[in-house]
């Protein structure tokens, strides 16, 4: 997980965020009285060598079995070290909320785990837990982002109620989806992960790469004054809040993402579809469809979802549901086809 910060969630400063800052009575959402002096006490103690198992006394006190595992797990000194670095920088009940929110966080991650065990078996455990193990990593992404922006709780919620844990769960929808087609394999989903990601909160390295792949897709198809158009429009894409990239990565790499722009021309909060494109250099897969399905789904939620496409490309688009409105030569003198896929038309296509 980049240290770029994402699109935090707008909410008050106070909203379900725990303080038990000195002078202040408040006794915590999550504990009872003699929980919170337990807490208390370990702060107090908590740069004795025993931090291990003080912080896994106070977890099992506290119920917060994952992280509490998860911890256990990873004893190594750079888990020491982040564990001395966040209950330095976060009062204590900013830090009981983080330790909680990591402990869902792991267990959206044993969800995926119980299902990939379930389809493959006890003969496939490796290659499951390397799975498994990428997802895995953004708890640890979390407790480091926990650190990095100490003073901004916003964005902290925002990482671990939406952004880290949609994630996981697109991930996971994703494997449902591919199971249900017959689809589902270790070669299909191997090394793999999904992201949703706000254009303005792309991380540079990946901003990078989608632009050298929207260059390869478009450089011997289009005229310059249409690719100057489609920089232009990628370039705005990536500094809008508004904006959606959903990024299919293998191994770290992105290998499929897609992009929807709110259209400002409309009255309605209308979305498009503005690209789904593979990286020349990979063959996309079963994964990278399926997410744009996914997308697809979730982007319906706020309207119709308009598209431009080569004509070419009419027949593919027509499986998610969309519909033909109109074939044309655009200001460029390309040959273009709006089309357009509506809440109605998915439906009736999960019903078939």
């Amino acid at each position: 997980m980049s240290t770029e910060k994402l699109e935090p969630a707008r909410r008050n400063r106070n909203e379900n965020v725990p303080d038990w800052r000195e002078g202040n009575d408040y006794r915590g959402a999550y504990l009872d009285p003699e929980e919170t002096a337990q807490l208390r006490q370990f702060y107090r103690d908590f740069n004795q060598e025993d931090i291990f198992t003080n912080l896994g006394i106070f977890m099992k006190r506290s119920g917060l079995d994952k992280i509490q595992s998860f911890i256990e797990s990873n004893r190594g000194n750079d888990m020491r070290v982040l564990l001395f670095d966040i209950m330095y920088v976060h009062a204590p009940g900013d830090c009981q909320w983080i330790f909680e929110a990591c402990s869902k966080i792991l267990g959206k991650v044993d969800a995926l785990d119980g299902f990939l065990k379930e389809n493959f078996g006890v003969n496939n455990l490796k290659n499951v837990e390397e799975l498994v193990q990428t997802q895995r990593k953004k708890a640890w992404d979390f407790l480091r982002a926990a650190h990095h922006f100490a003073d901004d709780m916003y964005y902290l919620h925002y990482l671990a109620e939406e952004k880290v844990s949609n994630d996981i769960e697109l991930f996971l929808k994703a494997c449902k989806i591919l199971k249900e087609e017959g689809k589902l394999s270790l070669e299909n989903i191997s090394g793999g992960s999904l992201e949703e990601v706000a254009g303005n909160h792309v991380s540079s390295e990946d901003a990078l790469i989608i632009r050298e792949v929207q260059a390869a897709h478009y450089r011997e198809k289009y005229p310059e004054d249409e690719l100057y158009s489609l920089r232009e429009g990628l370039d705005a894409s990536l500094g809008s809040p508004h904006s959606r990239f959903y990024l299919y990565k293998k191994n770290g790499e992105i290998v499929t993402f897609t992009r929807f722009d709110e259209l400002t021309d409309s009255g309605n909060r209308n979305r498009s579809m503005a690209s789904f494109m593979t990286d020349p250099k990979y063959l996309g897969g079963a994964l990278g469809q399926t997410m744009l399905e996914l997308a697809l789904q979730k982007e319906l939620e706020i309207g119709p979802v308009y598209a431009e496409c080569d004509p070419s490309l009419v027949s593919f688009y027509e499986k998610f549901g969309f519909r033909l409105l109109r074939s044309y030569k655009n200001d460029h003198g390309v040959e273009t086809c709006d089309i357009v896929l509506e809440p109605e038309a998915e439906s009736l296509r999960e019903a078939a």
